[in-house]
C-alpha cells in the first residue's frame, strides 16, 4: 500500500501547510487503490460523483461536500476523474501544535476523529463563508510573507472551529460537557504517556473512575473503547518511529515498554498484518505529495 508524505519544500521554504484548487494539484491520488497519507485533509468538493472508501466506511460524494481525513487513514476513490472539480487544504499536524500548546486540539474536532461521519454539507450561507476563508489562505501561500506562518496559523484555527460549529449543527451530537472531559482527559494522558504502553485500569485510575465508565465514555465520543484507542495510538506511534527515525526495532520495543522485540512485531503484526521490518521497507520510500 502506498503512503503519500507532505512535501513540506515544496515553495523552497519549509511550510506544512498547503491549499489550492485540483488543477494545483495534478498528482493527487484518485484511484481505487489503497493508500494513506501522513497529513490531514480537508477537501472541498464542487462538482463530482462516486464515492470515497475510508477505512471501512463509504462516503457518498456529492457538490458542496467537505470532506475530512487524517493521517494514515486508509482510502480507496471510486469516482471519474474528469467530472471532479475540488479544493484542497492540507496540513501536518506539526503546523498547529506549537502555535496553540495544546495536544487536544485536533482530537477534539468532531469530524477528524470519533464515530460521526467525516464530512458535511454546510448550509450556503456557511459554504460561501468557507470558501472565502480558504481563498484567502491560499492567496497567502501565493504570497508569502515573513509573518504568513502566524497568520496561516490564526486562520487555520478559525476555519477548523467554523466547520465545527457548523458539523454540530448538523449532526446534533449529543455528546456532553462531563462525557466529552473524560473522554479528552484521557485522549491527553494517552498523548503525554503512550511510551510506557500502559492498560485501561491505570488511566481509569490516573482519572478517578473505572475501566466501565471509561470504556463508556469513550465510545460515545470516539465510537470505540479505551483499550481500542491505546492499540490505535499505539500503532500509529509505532508507524512513526518505523518511518521518519532510524531506530532499530528493538530500541522502539524499548522506548514504548514492550519487555521483548517480538511482543512488539506480533502485537504490530496482528493490527496491520505486517511486521514492522516489512512495514518500514514498504512505506519508507513513500511518496512525496504536491
Amino acid at each position: 500500500m502506498r503512503i503519500f508524505k507532505f512535501n513540506n519544500w515544496k515553495y523552497g521554504k519549509e511550510l506544512m501547510i498547503d491549499a489550492g484548487a485540483i488543477d494545483r494539484f495534478p498528482g493527487y491520488f484518485f484511484e481505487e487503490e489503497p493508500h494513506v497519507t501522513d497529513f490531514y485533509e480537508l477537501i472541498f468538493f464542487e462538482a463530482g460523483s462516486g464515492y470515497l472508501l475510508l477505512d471501512d466506511k463509504k462516503i457518498a460524494l456529492s457538490a458542496g461536500m467537505i470532506v475530512f481525513i487524517s493521517p494514515f487513514r486508509k482510502r480507496r476513490w471510486f469516482v471519474k476523474k474528469k467530472t471532479l472539480n475540488c479544493r484542497f487544504l492540507l496540513f501536518r499536524e506539526e503546523f498547529l501544535r506549537e502555535y496553540l500548546k495544546n495536544e487536544l486540539f485536533l482530537c477534539a474536532l468532531p469530524f477528524f476523529y470519533g464515530k460521526f461521519p467525516h464530512f458535511l454539507n454546510p448550509e450556503e450561507k456557511e459554504w460561501k463563508m468557507l470558501s472565502d476563508l480558504f481563498k484567502q489562505m491560499m492567496s497567502e501561500i501565493d504570497q508569502y510573507k515573513t509573518d504568513s506562518d502566524a497568520y496561516l496559523r490564526s486562520q487555520l484555527v478559525y476555519l477548523l472551529q467554523a466547520l465545527s460549529r457548523a458539523y454540530t449543527r448538523q449532526y446534533d451530537i449529543p455528546v456532553g460537557i462531563k462525557e466529552q472531559s473524560l473522554a479528552l482527559r484521557f485522549r491527553y494522558l494517552l498523548e503525554r504517556e503512550i511510551n510506557a504502553a500502559y492498560g485501561v485500569v491505570y488511566y481509569a485510575e490516573k482519572l478517578f473512575t473505572s475501566r466501565v465508565t471509561l470504556n463508556k465514555y469513550c465510545n460515545v465520543f470516539f465510537g470505540i473503547n479505551a483499550g481500542d484507542l491505546i492499540r490505535q495510538r499505539l500503532v500509529f506511534e509505532i508507524k512513526s518511529l518505523l518511518l521518519y527515525t532510524n531506530l532499530t526495532i528493538n530500541e522502539i520495543a524499548d522506548s514504548l515498554g514492550f519487555q521483548e522485540p517480538s511482543n512488539l512485531s506480533r502485537f504490530f503484526r496482528h493490527l496491520t498484518g505486517l511486521t514492522p521490518s516489512e512495514y518500514r521497507k514498504t512505506y519508507q520510500g513513500g511518496l512525496y505529495f504536491g
